[in-house]
């Protein structure tokens, strides 16, 4: 692991010590602020430095980073006899904006975010998916408690993580973030079937032809979410994770079991 970004700004400030344990993640802040300029000098009043600061300036994306990878940051809240939300393996990014406009920042910054997301991910072993939803105000996401936060890897949002109150970064486009500014070309798509007939009910632990196919329509949906997935037809946890996320994002029942609606959702006649 390297523990500094070669592209961004290195300011090292006091970290939180060791991560703990916990699934790998990045959790996405918002500053709700319009520069970096007066973000700065409230991580330092607050001592509440996080690993990354980023903002475009100029119309040039710019990534200040004050923690190392291998520390913890300090950006969350942790009360009493609760659970050490920030020693829980995430690596916490402020992004300079406003969450109640996050949902149009612009393709230049997401683009920034996405490649520093790339760097994080390779060095700290982060997953490119978001396995919960991110929302705006009136649309947010259930808050996750302890057990989930803790056992959860990937992309995830101040708005999810427990014992906290803040609802940053928003309905921040996160599906421009994990499909974004990748080392390599994706693999090209399953060839299209000209009929994908329903194979009966699908649920974890399932495996053969049906769940590939499953896991073919997810991996090649325009959208970014799901393109790590491998089609292996072992309906295991992760593909478990990734149903639940298309249940939710297309108003359907969350159990991530695949029956006949959440299949003619992937697979549209």
């Amino acid at each position: 692991m390297t523990d500094w970004c070669p592209f961004a700004k290195r300011s090292e400030q006091k970290s939180a010590g060791p991560f703990t344990g916990g699934g790998h993640k990045i959790v996405h802040h918002s500053t709700d602020g319009p520069t970096p300029d007066g973000a700065i000098p409230t991580f330092a009043a607050n001592h509440d430095w996080p690993h990354f600061l980023d903002a475009v300036v100029n119309g040039t994306y710019v990534v200040w980073q004050f923690v190392p990878l291998s520390q913890a940051s300090s950006s969350l809240r942790h009360p009493a006899g609760s659970g050490e939300t920030n020693h829980d393996n995430c690596i916490q990014i402020e992004h300079t904006g406003f969450a109640v406009s996050s949902s149009g920042w612009s393709p230049v910054y997401l683009q920034g975010i996405a490649r520093l997301c790339r760097w994080i991910e390779q060095n700290f072993a982060v997953p490119c998916k978001a396995p919960f939803p991110f929302g705006g105000q009136g649309h947010l996401p259930a808050r996750l408690d302890w057990a989930a936060w803790h056992a959860a890897s990937g992309h995830l949002g101040h708005q999810h993580v427990p014992f906290n109150d803040h609802t940053d970064p928003g309905a921040m486009n996160i599906a421009a973030v994990l499909g974004g500014d990748h080392p390599h070309p994706p693999p090209p798509p399953h060839p299209p079937h000209a009929t994908h007939p329903f194979p009966g009910v699908l649920k974890n632990g399932d495996r053969g032809p049906g769940v590939k196919e499953l896991q073919h329509g997810l991996h090649d949906l325009p959208h970014g979410h799901y393109a790590r997935l491998v089609p292996d037809g072992d309906f295991g946890a992760m593909t478990e994770v990734d149903v639940k996320q298309f249940q939710a994002s297309h108003h359907l029942t969350v159990d991530g079991v695949v029956g006949p609606s959440t299949w003619a959702a992937i697979f549209p006649a």
